[in-house]
């Protein structure tokens, strides 16, 4: 799709600044990859989405109470075992990828986790998202991704310079 001069598509070729030439994918295409019992994959989106339901209410009273969201979803992800093998799977699986297309560095989402790392030599970066992690993934100017959480940017009520002062770190 097309509005204007931006350009929707399924994945991106990003040349950084410093060179590298990122894959920028959202990888739910993997899904099948990863998942081959499609059945479980159908259980675990109708756990997510009852989560983020019952999450909402959650943010919703703790904001009333002057407290950060917080992510019931991710924390439940974080507390079972077995999600864990899962994510390393599925990014294991998008660097192998990476490097089958002749490329070092690999840009995505759909986990929701967001992570900058290296996998088996592989630039890995997933941006997270604006609903759990409520973060964004950007390109310094040196060409260098760098994890940018909302919490962090976010002005507190008691603290009107701290936007301007976290940006400028």
């Amino acid at each position: 799709m097309t509005f204007g001069n931006i350009h929707l598509g399924d994945e991106y070729i990003h040349h950084a600044a410093d060179g590298k030439q990122y894959w920028v994918v959202h990888s739910d295409a993997f899904d099948a990859m990863v998942f081959k019992k499609k059945w479980l994959a159908a259980i675990g989106d109708i756990a997510y989405e009852s989560l983020f339901k019952v999450n909402v209410w959650l943010n919703r009273a703790r904001s009333a109470f002057g407290m950060r969201h917080w992510s019931l979803s991710s924390y439940l992800k974080n507390k079972v075992r077995n999600a864990f093998s899962i994510i390393a799977k599925y990014e294991t699986t998008l660097a192998r990828e990476c490097i089958r297309r002749e490329l070092n560095s690999v840009i995505c989402g759909h986990l929701h986790q967001p992570v900058i790392k290296e996998i088996d030599g592989v630039h890995y970066g997933n941006s997270g998202d604006w609903v759990e992690s409520c973060s964004a993934m950007v390109e310094d100017i040196q060409g260098q991704l760098k994890m940018l959480p909302w919490h962090r940017l976010a002005p507190s009520s008691t603290d009107s310079a701290y936007m301007e002062s976290e940006i400028a770190t």
